[in-house]
């Protein structure tokens, strides 16, 4: 899905230079993922970054999520976060203790679970049709995912004003919600 969006941000902006960083790494979660921001993803200075650990991080791992936001929020770019959930075969993840997280920092969120599951549960939609085993979507999944991405990115983009001088202050951080504990982790490496 994120090369999708990647599509999506090229085809939107055609004068732009737009790189696509996948710092993804499966059948991991946040608490891999914080310990990895220094070296995998913020050397590159991304401007939007897309947050998906709906599935890996099972219960719990809020410390480290929130690590990653408030990490990513601080850098001197002020960089756009998004939340993506995605889900099991059997319709689980933990969206309903992450979106905590969301509201707190006031970030867009998109469900492919919310999107999806009813679908699926109503016979409309079979597992199979979206995913290539339990968990990792197929080109159908990873298309409604983007789909569901570019959908926040369109609604964001159609309220931004035509002068650029207009635009609104970014938002203080807030206290953190959780812990800010993982908000300056290090990770050694040989």
């Amino acid at each position: 899905w994120a090369n999708l969006v990647w599509e999506w941000w090229k085809k939107t902006f055609p004068q732009a230079k737009i790189t696509y960083v996948n710092a993804g790494v499966g059948a991991t979660g946040s608490p891999y993922g914080v310990l990895r921001l220094d070296r995998d993803l913020l050397p590159h200075k991304p401007d939007v970054l897309v947050i998906e650990f709906a599935v890996n991080d099972g219960n719990g791992a809020m410390e480290e999520m929130e690590g990653i936001v408030r990490r990513v929020m601080k850098q001197p770019n002020q960089p756009a976060v998004l939340q993506l959930f995605t889900m099991t075969n059997q319709g689980t993840n933990t969206q309903e203790e992450k979106t905590k997280i969301g509201l707190h920092y006031g970030l867009p969120m998109a469900s492919y679970r919310d999107a999806l599951w009813p679908e699926v549960k109503a016979g409309r939609l079979a597992f199979s049709d979206i995913t290539a085993d339990t968990i990792h979507p197929n080109d159908r999944g990873h298309r409604y995912a983007a789909d569901f991405v570019i959908a926040l990115l369109e609604k964001a983009y159609a309220t931004l004003p035509a002068d650029d001088k207009k635009l609104s202050a970014v938002a203080k951080l807030p206290k953190p919600l959780v812990s800010d504990v993982y908000e300056q982790p290090t990770a050694l490496y040989d």
